[in-house]
This record gives C-alpha cells, structure tokens and sequence, in this order.
C-alpha cells in the first residue's frame, strides 16, 4: 500500500513522518478550563505584588504564590493530555510537558528547588533568586496562554500537490490521495486518526485519464485506515501530541504556511 508523497507502505497505522509535505490545518479549537485559567494568573499576580513589598516575608510568599501559578498551569495542561497530575513529581509533570511539545524550560525544574528549600527546610531566599523564578514562571504562563485559550483539538492534513484530474467532479485528493486527520480526545491520553491511503502508486494513472475512470480507480485503489495512539504507545503518542502543539508555532510540518483556526472555541467535556 503506497503513500503517494513519501513512496512507502503503510499498513493499519500512519505515523507522523507519512504527512511530510501535507497541509496540517486546525478544524477545532477549545477553551481547556476558563476558571483555572484565571487561576493561574491570579496567583501569577499575587507573586509579583509580593515583590513589590518591602516585608520580610514577602519574598516567601512571593515563591509560595509562583508555585501554586506554575504547577495550576502545568496541571491543567497536562491533565488535558491525558496525564493525571495526582502524586506526580514536579520533574516528571515538567518532563511530559517537553515531550508533548509544550515549552517547558528545564530551569523551571532547578528553581522548584528553591520552593522546596522554602517550604520544607526554612529557607529565606535571596531577592535575585526571587525575582528570577517569578520571571521565569511568568514567561512559562505567558507562553501557555495560547495553548489553554484555544487548545487544538482536531486537526485535518490536505495533500496541495496538483493533478490533471483535479477539475473532475467530485474528486477530492485530500479525501482519496493519503488525506488525513487527528482528534485529541481530551483528558483521556488518547488521540484518535483517520486517513485514506493508496494501495498502488499514483504514478500509476495516467495523466489524460477520463474523469470516470480516475474515480472508478480511487475508489477501487484506496482503503480507510483507523487508529487510535494512546499513553501507552509512548514515543508515538508524543510524538502526535507534539503535531498538535507544533499548532503554535505558525508552521506547516514543512512549509510556513500553518495557521491556528480562527472558528470559535468551544468547551471540552470535562475532564
């Protein structure tokens, strides 16, 4: 069964790498959580009034209210993935995050010593040091905001290459010729795939066939291929959920024409 961009074969899965040179176009966006959003932010601001204090205690809880910003956030997003926050380390909440694509600076990982270090043995930390791990936890909710306002959860691959037989009625490339899609399905590790795939080459239609014919092969030369990648297929799912992250960065899998949907969010189920 060949892919008619990449020439291999597929069997009852696709992966990432088939969709090189596809269009990968954002059908669905939604709002993860309105209310842990502003919660997120809320303690964000608590952090930085502290720092405006002059009290001895203000650069405690300064750390205190940056925390309970940093881990809200990471909670909800990784939750949303399908990874329950509940007695997970910090570490490993921060290591999820980086393998599904989202911006998750290993520094965030060294400053939550310093809350450690604060809340478990005492300590009083510096200013500096203060001042740095609110900064870099508002750099991490700033750059998250996107994500958690209009978090993608359905995206479509459209094949843009050009066929004699594109004016024939009813033929669609993107719906016959390897077209595509995902669904993140939220809160549940789960990320289900559709796609059609060609069971002989491209190459093999003849460039002045007649529209009847072109459709009487597709529809004999194609199969549907249905799938779901789950947490436990591990490189695979991340691999997955970073394609859906890559959403935010403005790119194609290989162009520069990627673009975020501009439909209306709508609300998850909740998780």
């Amino acid at each position: 069964m060949h892919l008619d961009s990449m020439g291999g074969e597929v069997g009852n899965r696709i992966t990432v790498s088939d969709l090189h040179g596809f269009v990968c176009l954002p059908t669905q966006v939604c709002n993860l959580d309105e209310a842990r959003e502003s919660v997120s932010a809320e303690y964000l601001r608590y952090a930085l009034n502290e720092l405006e204090r002059e009290a001895p205690e203000a650069l405690i809880n300064a750390v205190s209210h940056g925390k309970r910003a940093l881990h809200s956030r990471m909670d909800l997003l990784i939750q949303s993935l399908g990874m329950s926050p509940k007695h997970v380390p910090f570490p490993k909440k921060a290591e999820f995050c980086q393998r599904c694509g989202i911006l998750a600076p290993r520094l965030l990982t060294k400053l939550n010593v310093l809350r450690n270090r604060v809340e478990h043995d005492y300590h009083r930390p510096d200013r500096g040091i203060v001042d740095d791990y609110v900064d870099v936890i508002a750099l991490f909710i700033y750059a998250t905001d996107r994500i958690v306002r209009s978090f993608v959860t359905e995206v479509d691959f459209i094949n843009e290459r050009h066929y004699p037989w594109d004016d024939c009625p009813g033929f669609e490339p993107w719906g016959w010729d390897m077209g595509a899609s995902a669904k993140m399905l939220l809160g549940s590790g789960r990320i289900a795939v559709e796609a059609r795939v060609l069971r002989t080459p491209m190459e093999s239609i003849p460039a002045d066939v007649d529209c009847e014919s072109v459709s009487t092969f597709f529809k004999e030369h194609t199969r549907a291929v249905s799938f779901e990648v789950t947490l436990t297929d591990e490189d695979e799912f991340f691999e997955w959920a970073s394609l859906f992250m890559d959403m935010y960065a403005g790119m194609t899998l290989d162009t520069e024409h990627r673009a975020l949907s501009t439909e209306q969010p709508s609300h998850p189920a909740d998780l």
